[in-house]
């Protein structure tokens, strides 16, 4: 009888230590992908920043014209959140409402027009 429980018990312990390299390895990856978007971030931070600062010192716009632009687009979706959420749009066509992974309409087929310049 103990032989069977001590075999019982060996695979339990090796399901459990193959658990628990599995989750090591999948938390190993999801830390190598939250660097690397930590990364982007930082990168387009720093873009956008050198961007203000040029457009700032080479016009006569200030930090109070910025902070009054984020707001307006922030608000474009409805909702003060500091996101700029996207929302599907009518088909300027048919006026039905084209899901955002589309650049046709699904009803009537009409090419549908970019939301803004980042998406073109």
């Amino acid at each position: 009888m103990y032989l069977f429980y001590a075999m019982h018990q060996n695979r339990r312990i090796s399901e459990a230590q193959s658990e628990a390299s599995s989750a090591k390895n999948k938390a190993q990856s999801i830390t190598e992908y939250v660097k690397s978007v930590e990364e982007r971030f930082e990168h387009l931070a720093l873009k956008c920043q050198a961007l203000w600062e040029l457009i700032r010192d080479n016009t006569k716009l200030t930090d109070e014209d910025i902070e009054k632009k984020i707001g307006e687009v922030d608000l474009r979706d409805g909702v003060s959140d500091g996101k700029m959420t996207k929302v599907p749009q009518p088909c300027q066509s048919c006026g039905r409402t084209v899901s955002l992974r589309h650049s046709n309409c699904l009803y009537c087929g009409d090419v549908l027009p970019a939301r803004d310049i980042f998406d073109q």
